[in-house]
């Protein structure tokens, strides 16, 4: 086993390789770290759903408004993705839990990661995203069967008049 004088000798007179190497492993331990923290950001369907059940949590739908508003989960809220991006301090709270989705999961774990690396929000996603959602069976709000049922204002000179009921 070398002493501790030999090894201060080789680090001093192959420092190039020594600091390429201290360098290396720094840039692995930081990869690795890194997964492990982003990983703990990717929420399956059944601990997104136990999170905004506990009301710790708020959903948001990044998907395109036209599926948002056919289907989606229970409580979620609709936002704009690119608006969301953009200016995330118009839509979220520095201090509240948010969970984001999108059709598949990408796109939401995307924004999910930039927004916390950029600005410190708090910010998961859902592994798989509506799909996944929809295929164990979580709450949702089927907004197709309600809409048949509803009634648009009907103009009355300058304003709308609400629909009375019969």
């Amino acid at each position: 086993m070398p002493s501790i004088q030999e090894l201060y000798s080789f680090l001093t007179q192959h420092w190039t390789i020594s600091c390429a190497i201290v360098f290396t492993l720094i840039l692995l331990l930081k990869e690795e770290t890194g997964a492990r923290v982003f990983a703990k950001h990717i929420l399956t369907p059944d601990e997104a759903n136990t999170l905004i059940q506990e009301q710790q949590a708020l959903l948001l739908d990044i998907r395109d408004k036209n599926a948002h508003f056919q289907e989606r989960p229970e409580k979620a809220q609709w936002v704009r993705h690119d608006e969301l991006s953009k200016t995330p301090e118009k839509v979220i709270k520095p201090d509240q839990l948010y969970i984001l989705f999108c059709t598949d999961g990408v796109k939401s774990t995307e924004i999910a990661q930039f927004l916390r690396q950029k600005h410190g929000f708090k910010l998961s996603s859902i592994e798989g995203g509506y799909h996944q959602w929809k295929l164990q069976k979580k709450p949702l709000n089927d907004l197709k069967a309600t809409t048949s049922t509803y009634q648009k204002p009907k103009p009355k000179g300058d304003k709308y008049e609400q629909p009375t009921s019969a």
